[in-house]
């Protein structure tokens, strides 16, 4: 697992560095960037995540978000690549679209998802997230609808309260399932860099076809160039979070039956 998070490690780096160099031209619209990992552990199993992602200004009003993300389950690891296309009215709303492809390592399975996204700042302490999509996971061809609504509610400078909630549901003949994930952590970002640490917990139940619950504990720590440095930044300064649907599938094998299914 260490040579492929190495491996992985330093594929992200690299998409990073031109980010990094674009950042000295405002005018190429650069606007930010993010290096994310991640480890989440439980009864089921631990996962480790490598995320990256670069926005860039369009015009004074719309954006693009590129992300490119490993996520190794062990058994195996999924790649993915996603972009955002979004509107910026102020600096307190941002919000768009979304396209997303994951494709497993010497497995046959993939993942395809759509959606819409929003980002809203209330006041200078509180800030909302909001997603809704579709997906197809093949070979089996089993379609899925999935929502996320989450929170982040400043509790000093540096030092924030995030949660959320995450909602899948398929109805196919082989596969009829509900899975409902809800995160709960803190997040500290230093002051004096543009580092945030996070700890939490997750606890995810599935019902029908797939039937479990589990609670499990998560840590991360994020780079950012260009992003916020204080837990009261604005929706405009955030940037969108990984598109990840079946993750409470895949952190559990689960996504397997698909294939088995085909």
């Amino acid at each position: 697992m260490k040579t492929r998070i190495t491996a992985a490690a330093i594929a992200v780096a690299s998409f990073l560095l031109p980010s990094t160099l674009l950042a000295q031209s405002s005018a190429i619209g650069f606007s930010g960037a993010e290096l994310s990992l991640g480890h989440i552990s439980g009864d089921s199993g631990s996962l480790t995540t490598l995320d990256a992602n670069a926005g860039f200004a369009i015009t004074a009003q719309h954006g693009f978000q590129l992300d490119v993300t490993v996520v190794d389950y062990g058994a195996t690891w999924f790649g993915a690549i996603a972009g955002h296309l979004y509107l910026q009215p102020t600096r307190q709303a941002k919000y768009g679209i979304f396209l997303a492809y994951a494709d497993a390592n010497d497995t046959e399975a993939a993942t395809f998802d759509a959606g819409v996204e929003g980002i809203w700042s209330l006041g200078t302490a509180t800030t909302l997230t909001a997603r809704a999509g579709l997906g197809r996971a093949d070979p089996s061809e089993v379609d899925y609808i999935f929502a996320s609504l989450g929170a982040r509610q400043a509790l000093t400078d540096q030092l924030s309260l995030t949660g959320s909630i995450a909602l899948l549901d398929a109805d196919e003949a082989r596969a009829s399932f509900t899975a409902a994930t809800y995160d709960l952590g803190l997040a500290y970002a230093l002051p004096s860099a543009p580092i945030e640490a996070y700890i939490g917990a997750s606890h995810t139940r599935i019902s029908g076809s797939l039937t479990t619950a589990e609670t499990r504990l998560a840590i991360g720590l994020t780079a950012r160039i260009g992003g916020p440095r204080t837990a009261r930044a604005a929706a405009a300064a955030r940037s969108f979070a990984p598109v990840r649907p079946l993750r409470p599938l895949l952190e559990r094998n689960m996504v397997w039956d698909f294939v088995a299914n085909r």
